[in-house]
């Protein structure tokens, strides 16, 4: 005879399973450099570089996620090179205190945490 509590764990962990799988659907990385990689090509352009520090596991950031689609992204790439880290992931050269945590700069960074997706666009002035 099988637990309640098994199933209820397995149902559990499965729900977990999709939100992760699903829940980053529409984001395109590819449209997002590594840091070093953004580096050169800020040097060649002048444009800044912009950092969306994320995690996995932080709700948030997933909705960045979303956000970070179509008009949004060809406004930010117009100024900017866009750079996504994920924590455990990817090493962050910042000090993170939250997540989402967004960075911009060329050679030093000013880093600031925001859940407003309209008062980062404000802040990117795109």
């Amino acid at each position: 005879m099988v637990r309640w509590y098994v199933v209820v764990l397995s149902a559990l962990a499965l729900s977990l399973l999709a939100i992760f799988i699903f829940s980053e659907q529409g984001f395109d990385e590819s449209r997002w450099y590594k840091l070093e990689e953004a580096k050169e090509i800020s040097n060649k352009t002048k444009k800044e570089i912009f950092v969306f520090v994320s995690s996995k596991i932080c709700p948030t950031c997933m909705e960045f996620k979303k956000f970070f689609s179509g008009e949004v992204m060809n406004r930010i790439e117009s100024k900017y090179v866009p750079v996504f880290l994920e924590f455990p992931r990817d090493q962050i050269p910042f000090k993170v205190y939250s997540f989402p945590t967004f960075c911009i700069g060329r050679e030093e960074f000013k880093c600031f945490a925001t859940n407003s997706p309209e008062d980062l666009m404000r802040r990117l002035g795109v």
